[in-house]
This record gives structure tokens, sequence and C-alpha cells, in this order.
């Protein structure tokens, strides 16, 4: 996949998602903290993740920095790339880089994310058995690497870079950024550990699939066990072999050797939901086009 032809997208992508979610996260946040009570040791913790942010713009702003040099680029119109960029961008999506560049605003989305990371990689977390210490470094780095491209994109207009303009530099620090913290990652949890924390990630859609069927039968008589849920996410993963959490006919039949009945039917509405919502997008993109 080219990535620069989809940059102007993700770097909207990073804007929307900003100026839609950062005041109902500011909320969410600033509840959950009055509620949790954290210890000295947690706010501590908290804290030094709002350092940290601090420090992943500066670094950004450095590679940034030494790209620019590399190619030859001056400082000299900085003042009129930025007033360009500006304009390029929209004064809201300007506005709203601005606010994700607030530490307070970024410990408190931090927060939030953070929350969702763990979410994600429970599973993992369980079955890794890692030591408090390498935990916490590990929960930290996966922080890190999920903001790199709102680092990047930060930084870019600090400096008077149009991510929109310049693409393949904007796609290059992102990929840049990410690979540090994957260095790091690797480092914290082993070759070993890694090796299967790739392998999870690879399996993020099936998983989500398999998460979605298990809550599907959560309030039944057969809910889905652990066991049947670890042979799940297989199942999927077999029917679906080039990636993602479809269920298809394959996985119907694949299933019939793991799920009773009434959980065998529970896919099979699952399956006729994903179908439904393949349909209701491909008529939305027609009705869009006939406009």
């Amino acid at each position: 996949m080219n990535i620069s032809r989809h940059l102007p997208l993700c770097i909207v992508s990073l804007i929307a998602i900003g100026a839609l979610g950062l005041a109902w996260q500011e909320h969410r946040a600033l509840a959950d903290l009055r509620s949790l009570g954290l210890t000295a040791d947690e706010r501590s913790r908290m804290q030094k993740i709002a350092w940290d942010a601090e420090k992943r713009a500066q670094a950004a702003e450095a590679r940034l920095a030494a790209v620019r040099d590399a190619r030859g680029a001056t400082v000299s119109g900085e003042d009129t790339n930025r007033s360009s960029a500006t304009q390029a961008l929209g004064d809201y999506a300007s506005d709203m880089i601005a606010k994700l560049d607030d530490p307070e605003i970024r410990r408190l989305m931090d927060l939030q994310q953070l929350a969702n990371i763990n979410r994600r990689n429970a599973a993992f977390y369980k079955s890794a058995k890692l030591s408090p210490t390498q935990l916490a470094q590990f929960q930290q780095l996966l922080l890190e690497r999920q903001n790199a491209a709102t680092d990047v994109l930060i930084a870019a207009t600090q400096q008077g870079i149009n991510p929109m303009q310049n693409p393949d530099e904007f796609g290059q620090m992102v990929k840049s950024a990410q690979a540090e913290v994957d260095a790091k990652i690797q480092t914290t949890l082993g070759p070993d550990e890694y090796g299967q924390f790739q392998n999870f990630q690879q399996s993020q859609d099936q998983r989500g699939t398999v998460n979605q069927l298990q809550q599907d039968l959560s309030y039944t008589d057969t809910p889905l066990s652990d066991a049947q849920k670890d042979q799940m996410v297989q199942v999927v993963a077999q029917s679906n072999p080039t990636g993602g959490g479809t269920v298809n006919d394959t996985t119907i039949n694949l299933a019939q050797g793991v799920l009773s009945g009434p959980q065998l039917q529970a896919l099979q509405n699952l399956q006729q939901l994903q179908q439904g919502k393949v349909q209701l997008q491909q008529l939305m993109k027609q009705n869009a086009g006939a406009k």
C-alpha cells in the first residue's frame, strides 16, 4: 500500500477525531479522575504520562527538523509556510491542532486512550504474565505508538510544514516514530513475547468479532466459555486467510465443531448483521452518487 496516497485522509481523520471527541473526552476524563481515588503512585504515573507526551512532541519536532535539513530545506520562509499550512488546513483545524498540543488536554486524552488500549490488550496482558514494572513500561509504549501520528502532525504544523502538501515527508516521520517505539517494545518484552504480541495484534479483527459474539451470548443460557472464545478466534482467522473478522459460510461450517446449537444461531445472526451493514453502506454510496 502506498501510504502517501492515504495520508490526506489520515490527517483529516486525526483532526475530525479531535474535533468530535475532545469535549466528551475532557468531561469523561475529569469525571473519571474524581471517582478513581488514585493512590500516590498512580497519580505519579499519570503525571509521568503527561511529561512523556511533551517529550514525544519535542522528539518529533527534532526528527522533522532533521528531515528538512537533509532535504536542504531552509527556515527563512517559516512564517510564510506556517501561514500557508494554516490556510490549507483551515482555521478550525489549526485551532484543533493547537488544542491537541495543550499539555492538560493531552494528559486527559491520554488517560482515555490508555484505558482503551488496556481493554484491547487485556488478554495479552494476562497471557504474557509481565511484571508490574514491565507492564507499566509496555502500556506507556503502546500509548506512545498510538499517539505517534498526532505528535508528528503537531510538530509538522509548528514548523510550518503542511502535511497535506508534503504527505511523503509526513508519512516517513510517522513510520520513523512508530519504528522507534516498536524497538523499545521489543526490548521491554523480549523477542519471544514480542513475537506473541505481534501475533496478537494481527488477530485484533478476529478477536473483535468473537468479542461481539461473546457479548451477544453473555445474557443467554449458553454464554461463550474462555476455551470456546480462543477456539473461535482461530476459526475466524482460518476462514479469513487474508485477514479481517468477517463471518462467512466457512466460519459457520468450522464453528459447528466448537459451538452449541444456540451459540451457532447467534453466530449466524452476527453474520446477517455484518451482511446488512455492507448492504447499507453500498446503498448509501449509490444514493450519494445519484445526487
